[in-house]
């Protein structure tokens, strides 16, 4: 794999990185490659309950990926180009562990209201001379669900220790 070192010295370049990886233009899809290089080989993605009664669904990247692409071509998103970034940033670390919380927001190219914002739960190390993301848990914002205003308004980190 061709890790892009300027992608995982950092944590900031890491989080940057896994956003500009999955947005994309117009009849296009995200840089895959690339999402690939930021995820440590044990990492596993967990997204919100599909439903209320069932149990959060652990998968590793290239379940990720597999789902990811189903759900692009049968709501044709690629056709539309797709857009997330980061609103806000919790961080958290010690030594070579970090724990950051990523306020997000998901739009289509040209499209002026939100699709989605929710908050990603990352565990990141660093080992190997560089950070991963060893788990990705996020959960989506809801109307009875919002996101607390104290996590939308500037980004905080907490650093101990090395890295």
């Amino acid at each position: 794999m061709d890790v892009r070192s300027e992608d995982v010295n950092s944590i900031d370049s890491l989080i940057l990185a896994l956003y500009d990886s999955v947005s994309f233009k117009p009849r296009s899809e995200p840089d895959w490659k690339r999402f690939r290089t930021l995820f440590h080989p044990e990492a596993r993605l967990v997204p919100p309950r599909s439903k209320k009664d069932s149990p959060s669904l652990p998968m590793d990247v290239d379940a990720f990926i597999e789902k990811a692409r189903t759900n692009f071509v049968s709501e044709d998103v690629s056709q539309k180009g797709f857009s997330e970034f980061e609103l806000a940033r919790r961080t958290s670390a010690f030594g070579r562990v970090a724990q950051v919380f990523s306020i997000y927001e998901s739009r289509f190219d040209g499209g002026s209201a939100p699709l989605a914002r929710g908050i990603y739960s990352l565990q990141l190390v660093n080992e190997l001379g560089r950070w991963w993301v060893l788990t990705i848990l996020w959960e989506n914002e809801t109307s009875l669900q919002p996101i607390p205003e104290e996590y939308l308004y500037g980004n905080r980190s907490v650093h101990e220790g090395g890295g």
